[in-house]
């Protein structure tokens, strides 16, 4: 969330009073979850629950609709916000901090007419970021066992756009499994690229679809939308820096933690 407004601010800025940028939060119930929107006149919107809206630390207000449901409004374009002042920091501070990972449609007009939305201004933090989303992404597909040149239309891959071409060992066990055999995984893995045999490695790990209980003993089920996912990449560096992808679905507990 904070990089989409980082980015809006500086694309608004950046533009003239011809110029539009919408952004709406997607697979985000709104009397569920948090809503995240941005308008055309600069104008950060947030629904977001009374959980969030405590740890928030942002000025809002009750929705007229729920009153366990907040409205935050703030104005990207105002005089608080373009200056990078406390306010600005703030701001970004607390979206940081307290609000979700969202997915997000963004759409931008010139005199209007669509025009493309320039990426590049994105901090270079978020681009590392989607890199590494593009790398779950295949690591999604080797777990199925697609693997070589991808073909499914909605991967990046698929354009051609990233060829990959590499020498790659995959090991799989399937039943319940103990942590221990995790962590030993893991740590074959640390061993294996500290002593220079391949420049990273993952571990992906499956949970039950069925299972009643999640991470931290918390509640699982199947939600009404998505499944019952409830999986997890370890993604391991050189230098013992990792990244970890979590997925869980919307009756997962360990979602809403």
């Amino acid at each position: 969330m904070m990089f989409l407004v980082e980015f809006a601010k500086r694309s608004l800025i950046a533009g003239d009073d011809a110029d539009e940028f919408t952004a709406l939060s997607v697979n985000t119930p709104i009397d569920r979850t948090d809503v995240a929107a941005i308008l055309p006149g600069g104008q950060l919107v947030l629904s977001v629950t009374r959980d969030t809206y405590e740890r928030l630390e942002l000025v809002g207000k009750h929705a007229f609709h729920d009153k366990d449901v907040y409205r935050v409004e703030i104005n990207l374009l105002g005089k608080g916000f373009t200056t990078g002042g406390y306010f600005s920091k703030k701001v970004i501070q607390c979206l940081q901090a307290h609000t979700r990972e969202m997915d997000l449609l963004c759409v931008k007009s010139v005199d209007g007419r669509g025009a493309e939305i320039d990426f590049s201004a994105l901090p270079e933090e978020h681009k590392a970021r989607e890199d590494l989303q593009e790398i779950h992404e295949w690591l999604g597909c080797i777990a199925c066992g697609i693997s070589g040149t991808l073909s499914c239309d909605e991967s990046a891959y698929a354009s051609g756009e990233h060829p990959l071409s590499a020498d790659m060992t995959c090991l799989k066990w399937e039943g319940l499994l103990p942590a221990c055999s995790i962590m030993d995984a893991i740590a074959l893995c640390r061993s294996e690229i500290a002593r220079g045999a391949c420049p990273w490695a993952a571990v992906s790990v499956w949970g039950f679809v069925d299972a009643p209980a999640s991470w931290h003993g918390t509640e699982h089920g199947r939600g009404p939308v998505m499944g019952g996912e409830n999986d997890y990449i370890v993604l391991v560096l050189p230098g013992d820096q990792y990244a970890l992808f979590v997925s869980a679905g919307e009756g997962d507990g360990f979602a809403h933690f």
